[in-house]
């Protein structure tokens, strides 16, 4: 059963007098026989009004802006117009300013402008088809009727496109009557096909008639009147909207149509959350087909658009599944060093999670982190580098990061020992107290390093940081380090302080430390000596 209601025309209005109409419904005011107005045929002859038309530029320009909505810029342009150009205008100059005070929502002013058109001119149908079409915008149709009488006893007999174009405009916003509206309105612009004003109602018309065919599963119809409409208005944000969704849901040609609709969006129209689920669509008729890329892009954009669908269902295994490619490719760019293809991968991934930000990147660093693990067990320091440098990419404050980091640089301490470049393995041995200071490991070997240097002064505050930290994690370092930190303050003139650690290795010596243990005695009776 078809319901009713009343709507409004959009007439030269910058703001959206139509409703907002969903895919699967249409404007109760589409079909209907309801004549919308008095002495009304769509049958008529119609004389035509172009020979009462000026066509200077000027006005030209000043119709087109009131027809986009843009009073501001019509009233600049009006106002230059010279005496000789508004007196060659005669009526319609006060009706172009009684259009441009409605636009600016002046009621009174563009009443007494109507009414001064009329004044010059009482037979002239343009002063009667202004006051009907704004009245009808207004929602006011009973005003407009009486106004549709007026003109045409005024009239006559003739039937002028200007009060054939207000009969359909009328019938337009009357429920039940755009059928015989767009009668009215095409039988206006067939006698006079520059008649100004008439382009946007006849895109309504279209327009509603189109959301009629639909309601009737008549598409192909729909899509017809739809092209039309657009063809007479363009701009339309509504009619836009809807042919759009035509285009998805008539045609399935998601490229077309989400192409309209992000373009609406882009242009300010509030569909953000009907663009995510076309997108999701998208997706989900692209991944059943088989086309990856294409779905991953749709449902990223989706994502994006804040769609809860991507975050369930087939939709949430598919990003799950193509994020942990990405990781993947994360990881192979970071083994070889690859920064820039690390990045990619890394933003890669977090765009498909749908997890927060920060959670995904904390999960790639982890990852990161356990494979420079590996590599550093497998002794591929280079691998470990490229990795923990992703890690830290990713997530600098992650767990274990600094762990691994403190045991690649002791590897690369190691490797440039092997390698005879003492200078390099020192400034690791350095890096790996760095990045983790409580290391006893980092510390020992610096201390070590510095010692086989002839840096005394530098092995004893290494060792004894080293030391230090064993007794704060009861796990003492032996007695052995003991020893070579003693001599290491011996020798950077700390005799005091040598024998305070000979003191503290005999109190801890093992049974098994006897041989060392004689060692130490003899040596602390030396410095005591």
């Amino acid at each position: 059963m078809q319901k009713t209601s009343n709507r409004s025309v959009k007439l030269s209005a910058p703001w959206p007098l139509w409703a907002l109409v969903c895919l699967g419904a249409f404007l109760p005011a589409c079909g209907g026989d309801s004549e919308g107005g008095a002495g009304s045929s769509s049958g008529s002859a119609i004389a035509s009004s172009a020979k009462r038309r000026l066509m200077d530029p000027k006005v030209v320009n000043v119709r087109e802006l009131i027809d986009k909505g843009r009073p501001d810029l019509a009233r600049t342009v009006l106002a230059s117009f010279g005496p000789q150009l508004v007196a060659d205008l005669g009526v319609e100059e006060p009706l172009l300013r009684a259009r441009i005070s409605f636009l600016e929502g002046r009621e009174a002013e563009w009443l007494a402008l109507v009414e001064e058109a009329r004044a010059i001119d009482p037979k002239d149908p343009r002063p009667y088809a202004t006051s009907v079409e704004i009245y009808a915008a207004m929602g006011r149709l009973e005003a407009a009727r009486a106004e549709l009488e007026r003109g045409a006893t005024a009239v006559g007999s003739v039937v002028t496109p200007e009060l054939q174009r207000a009969r359909g405009i009328v019938a337009i916003v009357t429920p039940g009557g755009a059928k015989v509206g767009l009668g009215f309105l095409e039988s206006a612009y067939r006698a006079d096909e520059g008649l100004p004003f008439i382009a946007r109602p006849l895109g309504q018309a279209y327009y509603l008639m189109a959301q009629a065919a639909f309601a009737e599963d008549q598409a192909d119809l729909a899509m017809e009147r739809m092209e039309t409409s657009l063809r007479f208005d363009p701009e339309d944000m509504d009619a836009r909207q809807f042919y759009g969704k035509l285009l998805i849901a008539v045609r399935q040609d998601f490229v077309a149509g989400l192409d309209v609709l992000e373009q609406l969006h882009r242009e300010g129209q509030a569909i953000g959350v009907e663009l995510a689920r076309h997108h999701w669509q998208a997706g989900l008729i692209a991944q059943v087909q088989g086309e990856s890329e294409i779905a991953r892009k749709h449902y990223l954009r989706a994502k994006e658009l804040g769609s809860r669908e991507v975050e369930t269902g087939t939709a949430r295994t598919f990003m799950r599944e193509q994020s942990s490619h990405a990781l993947d490719k994360a990881v192979a760019a970071a083994r070889v060093g690859d920064e820039d293809g690390v990045r990619s991968a890394i933003a890669e991934f977090a765009a498909l999670r749908t997890d927060p930000q920060d959670i995904a990147q904390r999960e790639i660093a982890l990852t990161m982190i356990g494979e420079a693990d590996r590599a550093l067990t497998q002794g591929d320091t280079e691998a470990a580098t490229g990795l923990i440098a992703a890690a830290l990419l990713a997530d600098r404050g992650a767990t274990g990061i600094a762990e691994v980091q403190c045991a690649l640089f002791q590897s690369k301490a190691i490797d440039a020992l092997q390698a005879g470049e003492t200078d390099q393995a020192l400034r690791y041995a350095v890096e790996a107290t760095q990045v983790r200071p409580d290391s006893i490991d980092s510390w020992r070997m610096l201390g070590e390093l510095q010692y086989a240097l002839g840096d005394y002064a530098g092995a004893a505050a290494s060792l004894l940081k080293a030391t230090a930290y064993a007794r704060a994690t009861d796990e003492p370092l032996g007695i052995e380090v003991s020893q070579m930190l003693a001599e290491s303050q011996h020798l950077s003139q700390n005799s005091i302080g040598a024998v305070a650690t000979l003191e503290q290795a005999l109190r801890e010596a093992r049974p098994e430390d006897a041989e060392i243990r004689d060692e130490i005695e003899r040596y602390l009776r030396v410095l005591k000596d």
